[in-house]
């Protein structure tokens, strides 16, 4: 009966490691940084947190949906996605965005692998990215352009700015008071 026990607890052990050594999705904010969509062409050039960056070229986007972006570096496009110190040319990214928002993701491999799948492989990393920013739209010879310009928000900024406003009015509040 002990031994039993004693089994049923390591599996359960043997599981939790399991499940927690499983690679999860790390979610970024971009700070910086591009979309060009030109026609089925497409120039993606972002920076976010924790090391993040995404760099590529690709030309098999959809030109009726400017708004989408896709790049997967077995068929398509080149370039490179580095997050956390880890750099790798091979990787799947596709985002969308609309007038003021981007959202995407990337999952990135390992390089020296097979250069046409990576079915089988593992990711290194999968990372979530989300933005602000603003989109514009031209016309050039007939083709549709649009641009994705991330604005980074300065949000340790803007807190301390608040803080520190709300901590004039209560020295105000107060000083009125003692008078």
């Amino acid at each position: 009966m002990t031994s039993r026990k004693i089994f049923l607890a390591l599996s359960l052990f043997a599981f939790t490691l399991l499940v927690a050594a499983t690679a999860q999705a790390e979610t970024v904010t971009l700070t910086g940084g591009t979309v060009l969509r030109n026609g089925g062409d497409a120039a993606v050039n972002l920076v976010g947190t924790s090391g993040f960056s995404l760099s590529f070229s690709s030309g098999r986007n959809n030109p009726d949906n400017q708004n989408q972006f896709s790049g997967n570096t077995t068929i398509d496009a080149s370039g490179s996605v580095s997050f956390n110190g880890i750099t790798t040319n091979r990787f799947l990214a596709s985002g969308s965005f609309t007038n003021n928002f981007i959202t995407g993701m990337v999952t990135a491999f390992a390089p020296g692998g097979d250069p046409s799948t990576f079915r089988g492989e593992t990711p290194i990393f999968t990372v979530n990215f989300t933005g602000t920013g603003f989109r514009t739209t031209t016309t050039n010879q007939g083709v549709i352009v649009t641009t994705f310009t991330v604005v980074a928000v300065p949000e340790p900024t803007t807190m301390l700015l608040l803080g520190t406003g709300l901590a004039g009015v209560a020295a105000k509040v107060r000083r009125r008071r003692k008078q």
